[in-house]
């Protein structure tokens, strides 16, 4: 049945079901509450005394990019929901004061993209670097160039950022307000998800690329090792010092990637859920209810339990959650930035060709 009602009168209604839905609220809240525990996770994994130390300054700048982006994103969240639950609360008989002011919602959900499209940057621009570090690895520990990453991160965020807006923005009606937390539109529907699944075809290959150095990495360390032993091979007729810089950066990729493969997996999984679901719902775009639509959104936009899963993954590889266990655990093997570096590489050439300890995948 046809509706009677103009574009805003239809939108304040739209604003006054979604306020006595009970569903919609709890749901909300409880993604609300899982962003919360995001930033505790953050602050947690800041705080407490990491058993992994990250040597190479261009992956520090990486890491650091990854940690920024993946607290903006819950943070943003809770900003969202927080709104969301007071607009739809208020006591109020004009339905029309609940509806958002569009520019305002358009900045919020464009931030969001910002911040997620850092993150996946940050581990694009982190394969390529180690991947730099694979085709340079007898001279790479000399090649620090933390400045040039950054500058590199923020201008491919910023333009990745940049395309997404004019896209998303390409169908908004800036002359009145919103009923629902989202800006999609028959018109720009196509278009995001051409996106989603871009951004979908790139994290599988992010995936993949993770897993293709960390397989190169133990294949070289063991041929390491190997000619460690083997006085007749070549690499032990290298300097000592130049010898040891390579067994660096391989423990040094390993170590990365054995802590960085389990978020790219569980980002990449999520990514297809999320894209999949968002692929059935955009087909069947407008669904009937404007209560069915927001619930379904918000279920199928599970990658807002990432920041959540990957605190947590940061903080097993840092060997944090040894501090919730026992202090017998808690052996710290950090190597502090003021040991002498020559001592440093000796004790590391033992570790390296007696076995190092591996790390939990």
């Amino acid at each position: 049945m046809t509706s009677d009602l103009n574009p805003s009168q239809q939108a304040c209604q739209d604003a006054d079901l979604l306020s006595q839905s009970i569903s919609y609220k709890i749901l909300i809240s409880l993604k609300g509450t899982i962003s919360i525990f995001a930033v505790i996770i953050f602050v947690l994994h800041f705080s407490i005394k990491r058993k992994m130390f990250i040597h190479h300054a261009n992956t520090l700048v990486i890491y650091r990019f990854v940690c920024l982006f993946t607290v903006l994103i819950p943070l943003h969240n809770i900003f969202l929901y927080t709104f969301e639950l007071f607009r739809l609360s208020l006591p109020t008989t004009d339905p029309c004061t609940r509806l958002w002011w569009t520019p305002l919602l358009v900045y919020i959900r464009s931030a969001n993209a910002v911040f997620a499209l850092g993150f996946s940057s940050a581990f694009i621009i982190l394969c390529i670097e180690r991947f730099i570090c694979i085709c340079r690895i007898y001279n790479y520990e000399d090649t620090q160039k933390p400045h040039l990453v950054a500058t590199f991160l923020m201008f491919m965020t910023t333009t990745f950022s940049v395309g997404f807006y004019y896209l998303y923005t390409s169908s908004v009606d800036w002359s009145r307000g919103l009923a629902l937390t989202t800006v999609r539109t028959p018109g720009n529907g196509y278009i995001l998800q051409i996106v989603a699944i871009y951004q979908t075809t790139s994290e599988m290959l992010g995936a993949l690329f993770f897993l293709f150095i960390r397989s190169w990495s133990l294949r070289f360390r063991k041929r390491i090792r190997n000619f460690a032993m083997d006085k007749r091979k070549n690499v032990s007729s290298l300097p000592a010092n130049f010898a040891l810089t390579v067994k660096f950066q391989i423990e040094e990729t390993l170590r990365m990637t054995s802590v960085f493969l389990p978020i790219v997996v569980s980002q990449c999984l999520l990514r297809i859920l999320q894209t999949t679901s968002s692929t059935i719902v955009n087909m069947n775009w407008p669904l009937p209810g404007v209560v069915i639509q927001m619930i379904l959104l918000e279920s199928y936009s599970v990658l807002i339990i990432q920041p959540l899963i990957t605190g947590l993954l940061l903080m097993r590889g840092s060997q944090q959650l040894d501090f919730f266990c026992s202090k017998a655990n808690q052996v710290n093997v950090v190597v502090s930035v003021n040991e002498n570096q020559d001592d440093y590489f000796g004790r590391l050439k033992n570790m390296f060709e007696n076995g190092a300890p591996k790390m939990n995948n």
